[in-house]
Formats: C-alpha cells, sequence, structure tokens
C-alpha cells in the first residue's frame, strides 16, 4: 500500500467513523424523544384516571343541580343568562361543584403547558367537555369578571375552550346582578 493510498484509507476511515457516530447520536436522540413523548402520555393517562371519578362525580352533581331549577322551554338568552346566575345565587353545591371543575379543568391546561402532559391526550378526554362547560356557565363566568374586576379571570379557560373573539361579548352582566 502507497503512502497516498494509506491517507485516503485514514481519510475514508475517519468520515466513516464521523458518520457513524451522527447516526448512533441520531437515533439516541429519536429514541430519547420517543420516551419523552410516551412518558407525557403516560402521565396524562394517569392523571385521567385518578381525575375521572371526582371529574364525574361534580360533572353529575353540576347537571343535577341545574336540572333542579326550572328553566323553561326554549328560553331566550337573557333568560338562560339569568338561569344561570340564579342558579349559582342560590344554590352552594352548584358553586362548588363548578369551582371543583374549574380547578379540575385548569389543572389539565397547567399540566399541557408545562409539558408534562400529552395535548392530544387531555384534548380527546376533556376538550368536549370543556368547551361545553365554558359555553354552559359564560353568564356565571362574565359576571364573576364582573363583580372581581378582573376580564382575566377564567381565561385560560376561554382561551382553550371557546371559539369566538369573547366569551362576554354578548351578556350583559349588568342586567344580571
Amino acid at each position: 500500500m502507497t503512502e497516498d493510498d494509506k491517507r485516503t484509507s485514514d481519510v475514508f476511515t475517519s468520515w466513516i467513523t464521523v458518520f457513524v457516530l451522527i447516526a448512533v447520536a441520531v437515533a439516541g436522540l429519536h429514541k430519547y424523544y420517543e420516551q419523552v413523548e410516551a412518558a407525557k402520555v403516560d402521565r396524562s393517562l394517569t392523571f385521567v384516571t385518578l381525575s375521572l371519578e371526582p371529574f364525574l362525580v361534580h360533572r353529575a352533581r353540576l347537571a343535577n343541580n341545574l336540572n333542579t331549577l326550572n328553566l323553561g322551554a326554549k328560553p331566550t338568552a337573557e333568560e338562560y343568562a339569568q338561569f344561570i346566575v340564579d342558579g349559582f345565587h342560590t344554590n352552594t353545591d352548584l358553586r362548588n361543584s363548578f369551582d371543583a371543575m374549574v380547578q379540575h379543568l385548569e389543572g389539565m391546561l397547567h399540566c399541557v403547558a408545562i409539558d408534562a402532559c400529552d395535548e392530544a391526550t387531555v384534548d380527546a378526554y376533556f376538550g368536549e367537555y370543556g368547551s361545553s362547560f365554558v359555553n354552559n356557565y359564560a353568564p356565571y363566568i362574565c359576571l364573576q369578571r364582573h363583580r372581581w374586576n378582573n376580564p382575566g379571570a377564567y381565561d385560560e379557560l376561554e382561551q382553550k375552550f371557546y371559539d369566538a373573539a369573547d366569551l362576554c361579548q354578548y351578556i350583559d352582566v349588568s342586567a344580571l346582578q
């Protein structure tokens, strides 16, 4: 083997070594990120499993408490808003269940925000309910914002679960006092 052949062989061997090291590093990173994502999904499912029973209990309490009130057939938006607010004025169980649901949904959102839970998993379990929750209780949410002089109250829920620009845009809270 000539000196040129040996240098060419050394360079070729070095490049192959670098390429193999890079390939191993990329494969390792890929495997690491797969494990991180799997851990997020597992953590999300654990959170869902641990919180599902209390979630279902409070969801049923909210539904039962509203069902005990008499809304009537086809209420106007104003009648519905007043009905929701009156329900919270007269029923502490309704307020407690509402607060528990807010804490639960915000807890899930915080878990996703800190990248500890998988957003798709959380959405699959709670996305539809979160949207109906925010829509159903918008009058009370808007009234609380007004009372507390805090337009940012329940903002995380609104941003995640409400599609329109402003939840309180069409709710006259001065009429709900």
